[in-house]
């Protein structure tokens, strides 16, 4: 099976955490034309806590109007990926507009339940690389 991205709840300030991809819609995402990251079917956004850019930030639910876009960039480039998932010479990598950092598994965990957090990018090491999909198409992240 995959790990999935998966928030605790549907609230704000939920936190976002791995999980064995089942379906749920709290594994459900949609990335915005804005670049947010939008549970499917909901209001909220994954987005740093409290705004915070520091490496080991969690990333909570929280209202999509005040969270940063996330931009689909290549390992080996800082540009935007037009096609999620598609990124020419490297892997694919959430980067937060405000941070500057990764959406990142903390501490390369590979099991259920780990924190997810932003982090200096590492260039594609295996817990910062996401499947995301086309923009405005809620499915799994993974």
């Amino acid at each position: 099976g995959y790990l999935c991205l998966a928030a605790a709840g549907t609230e704000a300030g939920a936190r976002l955490t791995t999980a064995w991809c089942e379906g749920q819609a709290t594994q459900r995402w949609t990335l915005t034309s804005a670049g947010q990251l939008q549970q499917a079917g909901g209001a909220l956004c994954a987005a740093p806590a409290g705004g915070a850019t520091a490496n080991d930030t969690r990333i909570v639910l929280a209202e999509c109007g005040s969270a940063a876009g996330w931009r689909i960039a290549a390992s080996t480039a800082e540009s935007t990926i037009e096609t999620p998932g598609s990124a020419p010479g490297g892997v694919p990598q959430l980067r937060n507009d405000a941070a500057e950092r990764c959406l990142n598994v903390a501490g390369a965990a590979t099991n259920a339940g780990a924190p997810v957090i932003v982090y200096d990018c590492a260039g594609g090491v295996a817990n910062e690389r996401w499947s995301v999909g086309a923009v405005g198409q809620a499915q799994e992240v993974r």
